[in-house]
């Protein structure tokens, strides 16, 4: 009886731990997940108001009151009017050259289906 009435407590407990763990780390990914998703639209906003770049802002501020500096972010902009590539800055990024960079932002005004995120901001 002793046995049974043990072992009912440690797995009520154990539940009762995995529970809290489960839930906590839950919160704390969904504030996080949250939290990134404004820095990147801030970052957005930004370059979307100075034309593709960071201009004279040389920190950003996050909502949390964090200063981010401007130099710390990798990105190419292009501008396209239809497929036309108006304008376009791969000078913040040595991965990507100019012909790639329009060809992914040609590829990006096109999709239409879900393949994954892409983080983009459209300025009329």
């Amino acid at each position: 009886m002793f046995r049974r009435l043990r072992l009912q407590f440690i797995t009520i407990a154990s539940l009762a731990i995995l529970f809290i763990l489960v839930f906590t780390v839950g919160i704390i990914n969904t504030v996080r997940s949250f939290q990134t998703e404004q820095e990147i639209s801030k970052v957005l906003n930004t370059l979307t108001e100075n034309n593709g770049s960071f201009g004279k802002t040389k920190k950003i501020e996050t909502n949390q009151g964090r200063e981010i500096p401007s130099d710390s972010f990798r990105f190419f902009s292009v501008t396209l009017s239809g497929d036309e590539v108006v304008s376009q800055d791969t000078s913040h990024t040595s991965l990507i050259n100019d012909e790639e960079a329009a060809n992914y932002a040609r590829a990006a005004s096109r999709m239409t289906g879900t393949l994954g995120t892409i983080r983009e901001k459209i300025s009329i």
